[in-house]
C-alpha cells in the first residue's frame, strides 16, 4: 500500500496498486514515506488540540455551566471553596481568553 498526499485539501490517501492502476493516482499526489506519514499525522494531531481564544470562552463557558449547581444556596458541600476557586479561574479564562489555555481539573465534590 502507497500513502499520497492531497497537497490541495491536505488529506491522505492510500491506494493498493498492482501496476497498471497508476494512473488512477491525481498528478499532483505526492507519494509519502512513513516517515513523512507520521509527520502528518503528529502535526495533525497538534492542529486538532489547539484552541484557540474564540473557543477558550466557549471551553470555559461550558465548565461554568457544569459546576453552576455547586453555587445553590441548598448544596451543602466541605470542598465549596475549591469549586469558588476553579470557577474563579474559569470565570477569568471566559472574561479574559486565550489562546491554549490550560484549565485547572475540576474539584470532585465532597458532601457534607
Amino acid at each position: 500500500m502507497k500513502i499520497y498526499l492531497d497537497p490541495v485539501n491536505q488529506e491522505l490517501y492510500a491506494y493498493e496498486l498492482n501496476g497498471s492502476q497508476d494512473h488512477i493516482i491525481p498528478s499532483h499526489y505526492k507519494l509519502l514515506t512513513d516517515a513523512e506519514v507520521e509527520q502528518f499525522h503528529m502535526e495533525r494531531r497538534i492542529k486538532n488540540s489547539y484552541i484557540d481564544a474564540d473557543n477558550c470562552k466557549i471551553h470555559a463557558k461550558m465548565r461554568l455551566l457544569d459546576t453552576d449547581w455547586t453555587q445553590f444556596l441548598d448544596v451543602s458541600l466541605k470542598n465549596k471553596d475549591a469549586f469558588d476557586e476553579y470557577r474563579k479561574i474559569i470565570r477569568q479564562f471566559y472574561l479574559n481568553p486565550v489562546e491554549n489555555p490550560i484549565f485547572p481539573n475540576r474539584p470532585e465534590p465532597i458532601w457534607n
